[in-house]
């Protein structure tokens, strides 16, 4: 199984990477910067529930990490989100604000392991994966004039072995 590790994103040279760690100390961060300002650990606090909101993670399809063959994977669902949203509301109010130790928060859970933190990872440099795939298919000539009995979505080779599904989806809307 192939899973993403942060601590290598951190220190890559591959050009649409370089900015991928930086981007997702930049989503913990607002995390904890909701957190902070969170009275209570439940729903009906406006910004625990706003940081309940923007931590959703669904597998993306067509990167073919994890364990999931054909249907797509479970990601991070409700009742995990606001499991591992407890707990750094506890930590956040304990006063550690480190954004690097907020990426590694799921692994310390019940059902969530690599995998999950996978999910999570990919879809926060979802735009990063495009961009790298876009110039390595360029470079390889994986076109759809050079293949044009195959699927592609947005220009990229959809992924047969899972049913042409979208290549790179996530039902998340990435800024």
């Amino acid at each position: 199984m192939l899973f993403f590790n942060i601590q290598r994103l951190k220190e890559t040279t591959t050009p649409e990477f370089e900015g991928s760690y930086d981007r997702i100390n930049d989503f913990f961060r607002k995390i904890i910067k909701l957190l902070d300002r969170a009275e209570q650990k439940n729903v009906k606090d406006t910004y625990f529930r706003a940081a309940l909101d923007i931590f959703k993670f669904s597998e993306v399809n067509g990167i073919c990490l994890g364990f999931g063959e054909k249907a797509p994977g479970s990601g991070f669902g409700a009742k995990i989100s606001k499991m591992v949203l407890e707990t750094a509301y506890d930590i956040v109010k304990a006063g550690i604000e480190d954004p690097e130790f907020f990426q590694l928060l799921p692994l310390f859970q019940d059902n969530v392991g690599p995998d999950r933190l996978s999910d999570m990872i990919a879809t926060l440099i979802l735009p990063d994966i495009q961009a790298y795939t876009e110039r390595v298919n360029q470079q390889l000539g994986i076109t759809i004039n050079n293949y044009p009995d195959k699927l592609f979505n947005n220009g990229l080779l959809c992924n047969p072995e899972k049913g042409y599904e979208n290549t790179f989806a996530s039902d998340r809307n990435i800024a």
